[in-house]
């Protein structure tokens, strides 16, 4: 049942992302959105710049996955109203999710004049580790040249 578990959450990680790839393809023209594309992935920690309860993004040029405590959603789309779907940790037990394989980038936000709300200097990881899920399970999710695994 863990096993299954498990590689069901990963599976469906990987597809959500692959999927976004294939029909989401950035078709606002803008030229961030055709730069944040062409990044490399990296789990972002949050400092700031999305909803408190989400810990780590994956930002893509039009989609983002959020890592919350107990669940991660996917969001495709750029222009409201946005297509999402989430998946919920039912009967986890485990800690917040945790950025492991520090990468060298970091990522900043400067919205609006008010600089006191612009976001500098968030850390990014190729690794995000749910520590003890379930008793005795970690979720690990990480980047590679092929996507997450």
């Amino acid at each position: 049942m863990t096993t299954t578990r498990y590689t069901t959450l990963v599976a469906l990680v990987s597809v959500l992302w692959a999927a976004g790839t294939v029909i989401g393809q950035n078709t606002n023209g803008g030229a961030s959105g055709r730069l944040l594309g062409r990044l490399p992935l990296a789990f972002v920690a949050n400092r700031g710049q999305t909803d408190p309860a989400v810990l780590f993004t994956l930002p893509g040029a039009d989609r983002t996955l959020h890592f919350t405590a107990r669940s991660i959603t996917y969001v495709l789309g750029t222009e409201r109203p946005r297509w999402t779907a989430t998946m919920q940790f039912l009967n986890a037990s485990g800690g917040n999710p945790r950025g492991e394989d520090r990468r060298a980038g970091i990522v900043s936000w400067f919205k609006g004049s008010d600089q006191e709300s612009w976001v500098r200097g968030a850390p990014t990881f190729g690794r995000l580790r749910y520590p003890d899920l379930w008793p005795g399970v970690d979720l690990v999710l990480e980047i590679d040249a092929a996507g997450i695994k």
